[in-house]
């Protein structure tokens, strides 16, 4: 009984957003290469510079990092972690779990300290307050990662399989870290992302593999020196992200219209770009924080009070996610 008791403690959000400087400095740089931009000059583009300082680490400590936003970071960044739990999901031994969570420590990714309950840490998640800066103030975006296929994930033991995974979803965001895959590249294009003793039959090994085959699409031409990679389109990210912001919008559509009822004295019903704008609260924080918040407007303030309802929902939603 204690044993399903500390099973289903976990609280899993369904998707979990990781910040893409993150993610390439973990993966490791591609190597710098000559490109045409978007202006048809011809340009020399370096991930080095792009992204800063490199910081690899491998399978373990790279799923473990992203595991950590599945935990409902706080608008802090702060998450608790139970390492069976983690070490549970994983398929990893505990030893393993502590182990990496120094590594991801020592390479900068995370802080963390002993939590107060036993085989629990009070974790700090670097890179992930970035997620909301526009690229003028620093930000490089992130990656959405449904739960489906954090699942697939962890089924991948070998780091350049787990390189070419998230590479390929890495690829349906815009931003310096797309290199054309959806679109098309050769080989060689491809191999920039692998370290250098990485030949030719270790890639095509690598898109024969099953994980891969699950979870992208892989169209090969010209005795596989050409190919196109998609995510399948229930794991590509920006259909998640589509598909959690309706989710979202019906969810709290519903609940507007139940309190304005439970409430007509004082009735907020939004504009339909007013609930677009508070959907969006989702994309950062829990929509059960974001319904708190909704509750409690109504019975704290008037509408005639708010000025921009989706900032103040959004300030009260950071403030109860704390």
């Amino acid at each position: 009984m204690m044993e399903e008791i500390r099973k289903n403690k976990a609280n899993y959000s369904a998707s979990a957003n990781v910040n893409i400087k993150a993610l390439v400095n973990a993966l490791g740089h591609q190597r710098a290469y000559y490109a045409i931009n978007e202006r048809g000059k011809r340009e020399y583009r370096s991930e080095d510079k792009i992204f800063g300082a490199d910081s690899v680490i491998h399978t373990n400590a790279i799923l473990l990092y992203i595991y950590l936003h599945f935990l409902q970071p706080s608008a802090n960044a702060n998450v608790l972690i139970d390492v069976n739990d983690a070490a549970d999901y994983l398929g990893r031994p505990v030893r393993t779990i502590v182990n990496n969570l120094r590594i991801l420590r020592k390479k900068g990714y995370i802080n963390f300290e002993q939590g107060v309950l036993d085989n629990t840490y009070d974790v700090f998640i670097e890179y992930f307050e970035d997620n909301s800066l526009h690229a003028c103030d620093g930000g490089s975006g992130y990656l959405s990662i449904d739960r489906t296929v954090m699942d697939k994930l962890v089924e991948i033991s070998r780091i350049n399989t787990l390189r070419f995974v998230l590479r390929s979803m890495l690829n349906t965001v815009p931003g310096k870290q797309n290199f054309g895959l959806q679109s098309g590249c050769t080989m060689s294009e491809l191999r920039r992302i692998f370290p250098t003793y990485t030949q030719k039959k270790d890639v095509v090994k690598i898109l024969e593999d099953e994980t891969v085959t699950q979870l992208l699409h892989i169209r090969v031409g010209n005795k596989i020196n050409y190919l196109k990679v998609r995510i399948i389109d229930k794991f590509d990210s920006l259909s998640i992200k589509a598909r959690q912001l309706a989710g979202a919008r019906s969810k709290l559509k519903e609940l507007f219209t139940s309190l304005d009822l439970k409430y007509p004295e004082n009735k907020f019903a939004p504009s339909k770009k007013e609930l677009d704008k508070i959907s969006n609260i989702t994309l950062n924080y829990p929509i059960d924080t974001l319904m708190r918040a909704i509750k409690q407007v109504y019975v704290n303030r008037n509408r005639s009070d708010i000025k921009n309802l989706a900032a103040y929902l959004y300030t009260s939603t950071q403030r109860l996610a704390c």
